[in-house]
C-alpha cells in the first residue's frame, strides 16, 4: 500500500506540473481552487481584450488608416482567444485529475493510518495474552482485548475438547447478543472450514460482506485447538477489516493457547513425579 500511494504522489506532482502548480508543496484543495481564480482572471483580460480589438478593427479603423489590416487583425484575435480556450480546457481537465487523485491519496493515507493502528492494536492485545499462562486467564484477556479490537456486543470462546467437541470456555457480553452467536452449529462449521466465516447480516444490512455474527477458527499449526464466536452490534456488522483483525488475532491467541497447555501439562507431569515420589 505504501508503494501504490508513492506511484500516487508521483502521479500528483507530474499533474500539477501540467497544471501550473508547484509540485513542492503539499496539494491541498485550496491550491486546486486558488490556480482556477488565476486562470479566471486571465481570462477575463484575454476577455476584454478581444472585445477591445474587435471594437478596434470594426468601429475605429478601416484598410486604409488602420495601423494593422483589420481583416488580420480579426483573424489574430480569433486564433488567440481559440488558443487561450484550448488552454483553459487543457488546465482545467489537469486541476480536475488533480481533484480525483488528491481525495485519492488522502483515501489510501487514511487507510495506511488506519492499519497502523490495528498494527498497534493487535502488538498491544498480543503482550497481554503474552503475560500469563494460566489457560483460564489467556481466554479471559482474549475476548477483552477482541471486544475492544473490533467492537463486538457479545462473544465465546470454544474449545477443542478431548472427545472432539466445541465447549463453551468462556463468554462475554449481553443475553441477545449470546443469542445471536450460532450456536455449536456454526462454531463447527468454522472449525471444518478452518477460516473466518460470517453469518448473513440482518434485514437492515442485506450486504453480502457483512454480517452481524464472525466465527474464527484457532489454529495452531494444523491443529484446531477451538472456535472464537463474536457478535456484532446490530447498528455496526462485522466487515472484510474485522474480518483481518480477528483472523490475525486468533493467530497470537493459538500461540497463547498452546503455550498455556504445554504450562499445564508440564505442571500435570511434575505433579505424577511428585506423587511417585
Amino acid at each position: 500500500m505504501t508503494v501504490a500511494l508513492e506511484d500516487l504522489r508521483d502521479e500528483i506532482r507530474r499533474e500539477e506540473r501540467s497544471a501550473g502548480l508547484n509540485p513542492t508543496r503539499p496539494l491541498t484543495r485550496a491550491d486546486i481552487e486558488h490556480r482556477r481564480r488565476q486562470i479566471a482572471a486571465v481570462g477575463l483580460v484575454v476577455f476584454f481584450g478581444v472585445v477591445v480589438t474587435t471594437l478596434r478593427a470594426n468601429v475605429w479603423g478601416n484598410a486604409h488608416d488602420a495601423l494593422f489590416d483589420p481583416d488580420l487583425l480579426r483573424a489574430a484575435t480569433i486564433t488567440a482567444a481559440g488558443g487561450f480556450i484550448a488552454y483553459v480546457v487543457e488546465k482545467e481537465r489537469h486541476l480536475r485529475r488533480l481533484e480525483l487523485l488528491e481525495s485519492e491519496e488522502r483515501a489510501v493515507s487514511l487507510a495506511i493510518a488506519d492499519r497502523l493502528l490495528e498494527a498497534a492494536a493487535l502488538a498491544d492485545a498480543s503482550s497481554s495474552l503474552q503475560g500469563s499462562l494460566v489457560l483460564e486467564r489467556v481466554i479471559g484477556r482474549t475476548l477483552d482485548r477482541v471486544r475492544d479490537l473490533v467492537g463486538a456486543d457479545a462473544g465465546t470462546i470454544r474449545l477443542l475438547s478431548p472427545d472432539g467437541q466445541l465447549r463453551v470456555a468462556a463468554t462475554f457480553g449481553s443475553d441477545d447478543g449470546f443469542e445471536r452467536l450460532g450456536g455449536v452449529g456454526f462454531a463447527t462449521r468454522v472449525g471444518l472450514s478452518q477460516q473466518p466465516l460470517l453469518l448473513p447480516g440482518a434485514a437492515a444490512h442485506p450486504d453480502p460482506d457483512r454480517g452481524l455474527v464472525l466465527g474464527a477458527p484457532i489454529i495452531f499449526g494444523d491443529l484446531l485447538l477451538g472456535v472464537l464466536q463474536l457478535a456484532a452490534p446490530v447498528d455496526e456488522p462485522f466487515g472484510a477489516i474485522d474480518i483481518e483483525i480477528v483472523a490475525a488475532f486468533t493467530v497470537r491467541v493459538a500461540l497463547a493457547l498452546n503455550h498455556s497447555r504445554l504450562y499445564e501439562d508440564a505442571l500435570f507431569a511434575l505433579d505424577d513425579a511428585r506423587a511417585a515420589i
